[in-house]
């Protein structure tokens, strides 16, 4: 064992590893060049925690931006995604929950469709296994 300015030397086979030179406790392998190390603990120390955004939901139904016309809570009048000034508070709001419940109910539908058609596969799979298998009789 070496001592090379302030990092511990230990040469195991052909990998070589150093003492982190913060806190002179972990030892971390690195390359043959490499004079001092900074283990991952002490390198956690220096650097600011990861920044959360949070997700701000709207009260706007999904492709809102789609549609010929939208008005919301405001009563700012959109037509395809793009405000309207002219028009704001002189058209009636656009209904909201209707539109939802309609997406809901899309959704539903499309599920069951997908569900009958997996089945309806699942069936065939099933009958041409029972035609296909033949049985040795002995």
């Amino acid at each position: 064992m070496k001592k090379n300015k302030d990092c511990l030397i230990n040469s195991k086979g052909s990998s070589k590893y150093l003492e982190c030179s913060v806190c002179k406790v972990r030892e971390v392998k690195v390359g043959i060049e490499s004079i001092r190390v900074v283990c991952w603990k002490c390198c956690l120390k220096n650097v600011d925690p990861p920044v959360v955004r949070s997700i701000v939901k709207s009260d706007r139904p999904k492709g809102w931006q789609l549609m010929k016309e939208f008005v919301d809570k405001n009563g700012d009048v959109y037509h395809k995604g793009k405000l309207v000034p002219e028009l704001c508070g002189k058209v009636p709001l656009t209904d909201v929950e209707k539109i939802k419940s309609v997406h809901k109910k899309n959704k539903k539908n499309r599920d069951e469709k997908k569900e009958k058609k997996l089945v309806n596969i699942y069936n065939k799979k099933k009958k041409k296994n029972k035609k296909g298998k033949k049985v040795d009789k002995k």
